[in-house]
């Protein structure tokens, strides 16, 4: 059934796009000047004479060179969580959470920025690789407000529109853990067009109060990676982050090169907490040579049999001035 829904919104999507893509790196500095200086040689050559000398307006060189600086402007990085069908297990199947990194105008208004991103969907080339929201397209974003850990958003009517249960909390999910990945926001609080929200949709989904993210763990993939996110920078000393809920709180984990070569992979991976949900926080030494596009890869091997599990990839930019 969720194969099913995940494919039906990949089809609206379509129409849908918008955000920043990811047809390049993602290390420029905000403000670093980029400098051109373009030389321009003209050469004219007078007619050859009998004993072989050029007379008047013989050969001429003329050089002009100008220098043009363009200032590259200021940008702000925030994450949007869409929904990816990886990191699922026989048990758990997808899809699940994905954080998506954008890169915007520089701004102040950081959550603003992060749920206009959500707002505006996968981009074309992240609906290609299977990412997809089940944010109705049309959604507008009226306000939003922080205050003593809870963020209080005011959408547009459309946010509660179309969609069976399960796309209707995924949307949710996808709301909250947006806000929630600023360390000032604990819990959401939900309005439609300025009125609260007690029960959403024709689900009839009750939210008796601000939400937060333990609502939504059965959205959660098996390892969730939230740093680096997709599109993220990886560089020589890599710091990975997230949470995971796997067998004997260990898990496996590598760093790949644009050609598929491994540059790191440590022997295991472990959580703080042995039964359940745990944190990891592990930093890698990748041998990075050259800026390039790579792969950060994390996966389980089943207690059951032994097969690769909870498998989940996606493409991290390698740079080793990062």
């Amino acid at each position: 059934m969720r194969h099913r829904l995940l494919a039906t919104l990949m089809i609206g999507l379509a129409a849908c796009g918008g955000g920043v893509g990811l047809g390049g790196p993602l290390t420029t500095i905000a403000g670093d000047p980029v400098v051109t200086t373009p030389t321009i040689t003209t050469t004219s050559e007078a007619p050859t004479t009998t004993d072989g000398s050029h007379g008047p307006g013989s050969t001429t060189t003329t050089e002009v060179t100008s220098t043009t600086t363009t200032t590259i402007p200021p940008t702000t990085d925030v994450v949007a969580y869409f929904l990816i069908d990886q990191g699922g297990t026989r048990g758990r199947p997808g899809p699940f959470l994905v954080p998506v990194l954008r890169r915007v105008p520089q701004t102040v208004g950081v959550a603003r920025a992060a749920l206009e991103q959500l707002i505006s969907g996968p981009t074309a080339s992240e609906q290609k690789a299977g990412i997809a929201s089940a944010v109705p397209p049309g959604t507008l974003l009226l306000g939003v407000s922080i205050a003593d850990g809870t963020a209080v958003v005011d959408l547009s009517a459309d946010f509660d529109a179309g969609g069976g249960t399960f796309s209707q909390r995924a949307r949710l999910a996808q709301l909250v853990f947006t806000l929630t990945r600023f360390p000032t926001v604990d819990r959401v609080e939900l309005r439609l067009d300025g009125e609260p929200v007690e029960v959403f949709s024709s689900e009839g989904i009750v939210i008796d109060g601000p939400m937060e993210r333990m609502e939504f763990e059965d959205l959660v993939p098996t390892i969730l990676v939230e740093d680096p996110p997709y599109g993220g920078t990886i560089g020589t000393r890599a710091r990975v982050t997230g949470i995971a809920a796997v067998f004997e709180a260990t898990f496996h984990m590598a760093v790949l090169d644009a050609a598929g070569e491994v540059l790191a992979e440590p022997p295991y991976v472990m959580t703080d907490e042995g039964n359940g949900w745990g944190s990891f926080d592990v930093t890698l030494d990748v041998p990075i040579t050259q800026a390039q596009w790579g792969t950060l890869r994390v996966w389980n091997y089943s207690a059951e049999d032994g097969r690769v599990e909870a498998l989940r990839e996606y493409p991290v930019w390698l740079d080793p001035e990062a």
